[in-house]
């Protein structure tokens, strides 16, 4: 059984730049359908390709049974919740399997004949590998699980162990996990995905129409080369922005894949720890002086840029002040309300020195309308 051919690199979409992490799992699935199985874990930041590339799989495993699990955080903590989406359509094959086995799969699924007793993980373990070896004898079995982490703990468990012990079977699982989100429940080694090199999110931004090689590079520094980020700002800008002849917005657009990322770490803040990274954002050069300025006046402090900086969404470096990623610099603007955006520009513009072009620039920001003085 073997796989549709993978396209160039560059022809691929929302897959340039993966050639090394698609062949990687080429080879686990190429080894699988030969009868020596396996499994892997892709891991890589939100919005880094990771779902992409289960698509990719799927679409590309012609001739295999193809099931997939994906986490859900309202089901977490129900436990076995993904093995029975798992196994779903396998269980007319119970009787087939070795009493207990087939006993704790029933307990374990809630299904006929479960006596609600207690439920034994290895046998419900070593029960699901063997269905799905059973499949496997018809045709390969990919087994796709996204979101890992989100998937119920017992059901990680059993997934790990299945990944571990099918080297004789036409069986592949392949997991995909944010980083940092470690456990013993990974399915195999770590195929990592990392930002896109300039040249390749460059490509990316052609096919979206940016025919400007600066708002090109300005897009590419801003998404930090996460290409869902990358794809969504760009849908963001107008033509004449596209093309470089209209003024790009500063900070730059992100869009909702890029707000969700950013709102993870944002949502565990206080809300004037919030209100100072939204000054912090209306600063184009970061300075720091400029910022603690006008955080005192809106009745904030360094207490609160301090407090960002251990949530890990900015450093604070001698005078400067720099978010982690630019990513977050945006959503960080761009997530306040517009009151809130222009009482910061109105903060900063009292805290600069009349002759400095900034104040105009931040007076201008401010302004709910226009404004014959601040224009002059």
């Amino acid at each position: 059984m073997t796989l549709r051919p993978a396209l160039p690199p560059e022809n691929r979409g929302p897959l340039r730049g993966r050639a090394a992490a698609l062949a990687t799992l080429d080879a686990l699935l190429e080894r699988a359908a030969a009868g020596a199985g396996g499994g892997a874990t892709v891991v890589g930041e939100p919005g880094i390709g990771k779902s992409a590339l289960l698509d990719e799989l799927a679409d590309r495993a012609d001739g295999w049974r193809v099931i997939r699990v994906t986490g859900l955080e309202a089901e977490v903590e129900l436990a076995w919740s993904g093995l029975f989406t798992l196994l779903s359509g396998l269980t007319g094959d119970l009787d087939r399997l070795p009493a207990p086995r087939a006993a704790a799969l029933r307990e374990a699924l809630a299904l006929d004949g479960a006596t609600g007793g207690p439920i034994e993980g290895f046998a419900v373990a070593v029960g699901a590998r063997d269905l799905l070896a059973e499949a496997a004898e018809e045709a390969p079995v990919l087994v796709l699980v996204d979101d890992l982490p989100w998937v119920d703990l017992a059901t990680r468990r059993t997934l790990a162990f299945v990944a571990r012990r099918v080297r004789q079977d036409r069986i592949a699982v392949v997991s995909a996990r944010r980083v940092g989100a470690a456990d013993d429940t990974d399915t195999g080694p770590l195929v990592a995905l990392g930002p896109l090199e300039p040249a390749v999110a460059d490509g990316v931004l052609r096919d979206e129409a940016v025919t400007s090689a600066e708002v090109r590079r300005r897009l590419t520094t801003a998404s930090g080369g996460i290409p869902l980020v990358l794809v969504e700002a760009a849908r963001l800008l107008s033509a004449d922005q596209r093309a470089g002849t209209a003024a790009l917005p500063d900070p730059l657009p992100v869009g909702p894949s890029g707000q969700r990322i950013v709102d993870v770490l944002v949502a565990r803040l206080d809300e004037p720890v919030r209100r100072a990274l939204v000054v912090a954002a209306a600063e184009p050069e970061g300075r720091l002086g400029r910022i603690l300025a006008a955080l005192a006046r809106l009745d904030l402090s360094m207490a609160d840029l301090e407090a960002a900086e251990r949530g890990g969404l900015v450093a604070l470096e001698g005078d400067q002040l720099r978010f982690r990623h630019p990513l977050m610099r945006s959503a960080a603007y761009h997530d306040a309300s517009r009151p809130d955006r222009r009482a910061a520009h109105r903060a900063l513009a009292e805290s600069i020195a009349g002759a400095d072009p900034a104040r105009a620039w931040h007076r201008a920001r401010a302004a709910a309308g226009p404004d014959e003085t601040i224009a002059a």
